[in-house]
Order: structure tokens, then C-alpha cells, then sequence
């Protein structure tokens, strides 16, 4: 005969906030990762967010807005793209 073991898990109030509570900590720390990786962006030379479709103005107003850094600098990365023509990149 097999004997099929099970394991419950037991709901509780103290471990729920615990997980709520490092979920927070977590989501404030990627938050905090983002917003250094994209203020690195300011050390680049000019030319070189503008091969990558964005501006100072563009990396500087995602780190000033409420909406999420990584959709607001995607935003602005397809608005440049849509007006991108080769003769304009040519060096």
C-alpha cells in the first residue's frame, strides 16, 4: 500500500503581513535600482541617448513623474522612433 503525504498550510494573520510587508520592501528596492539605473543615463554623452531614441529632457522627466521610469522613457523612445529616417543619422 502507498501512503500519499499531504502538507496544509495554515493561513495566518502574522504571516500574511509578513509577506505583504516584504513584498513592500522588495517593490521599494526594484523601485530605488530603477531610478539609479535610469538617473545613470545622465552620465552618457548627448549623442549617445540619441542613438538610443531619448534625450536629457526625456531621462529628466522620468525621473520627475509619478508614472512608472520604464514606460514613460519607453514612451519616448517609440515617439523618436516614429520620426527616424536614415538620411537624419547619417555621420
Amino acid at each position: 500500500m502507498t501512503a500519499i503525504a499531504t502538507t496544509q498550510i495554515v493561513q495566518s494573520p502574522v504571516r500574511d503581513g509578513l509577506l505583504a510587508f516584504a513584498r513592500q520592501i522588495r517593490a521599494a528596492y526594484d523601485r530605488r535600482l530603477q531610478r539609479k539605473s535610469i538617473a545613470g543615463l545622465l552620465d552618457l554623452e548627448p549623442s549617445r541617448l540619441d542613438d538610443m531614441g531619448l534625450s536629457t529632457d526625456d531621462v529628466r522627466a522620468a525621473l520627475a513623474g509619478t508614472s512608472p521610469m520604464g514606460s514613460r522613457l519607453h514612451s519616448s523612445r517609440a515617439r523618436q522612433a516614429l520620426g527616424w529616417s536614415p538620411d537624419r543619422h547619417v555621420r
